[in-house]
């Protein structure tokens, strides 16, 4: 039989030993807790700034147009040498807005691959349907305006629709992940 001392003794080890292994133990669920759910706040940051910068695109998407039309209508319709000046600001409005998109598309284009990969074929398909508007942008505005001038097509046209149908798409997929891998507020 064991001396009553060192029973005692070996009960306070024991007992200090399994504290320590306990507090060690909870300690490190408490950070792995707390690494995870930084982890989701920062996934679910990311989805939410990318939605906004797909908005922020759609408004300049429509102010682009909107101003290309507006150029379309005076240089075709109204055929007004004095409008010149008129139409150098819209020319100067438009390259504003063209940079604000191509920030945003590039900062969400970031997101995507460093981030969202499960995204990456929904942005592709967002990313082609803003290119003819980027084209018609960088092309800098062709002085001769035809009756095809594809500047309408960009307001309401099948390329409008193909972009407008990309968007919510994209939008749509962002709301699914974001509710997929728990994210909701809700």
């Amino acid at each position: 039989m064991l001396d009553q001392n060192i029973t005692t003794l070996l009960a306070a080890l024991i007992g200090g030993l399994l504290s320590a292994l306990g507090g060690f133990l909870a300690n490190y669920y408490i950070q792995t807790s707390a690494r995870k759910v930084e982890a989701e706040k920062n996934i679910r940051n990311t989805i939410e700034q990318t939605y906004e910068e797909t908005q922020k695109i759609h408004l300049l998407y429509r102010e682009i147009a909107n101003r290309m039309f507006y150029m379309y209508h005076k240089l075709t319709i109204e055929k007004n040498k004095a409008i010149n000046a008129e139409i150098d600001k819209c020319l100067q409005e438009i390259n504003a807005r063209s940079k604000e998109l191509e920030r945003s598309l590039k900062k969400i284009e970031l997101q995507i691959n460093l981030y969202l990969n499960p995204l990456q074929g929904v942005f592709l398909e967002y990313y082609e349907a803003l290119q003819p508007l980027i084209r018609e942008i960088e092309e800098d505005y062709p002085i001769e305006v035809n009756k095809d001038y594809p500047y309408p097509m960009l307001e309401d046209g099948d390329v409008a629709q193909i972009f407008w149908r990309a968007d919510e798409k994209f939008q749509t997929s962002l709301a699914k992940l974001l509710k997929s891998k728990g994210y909701s507020y809700l």
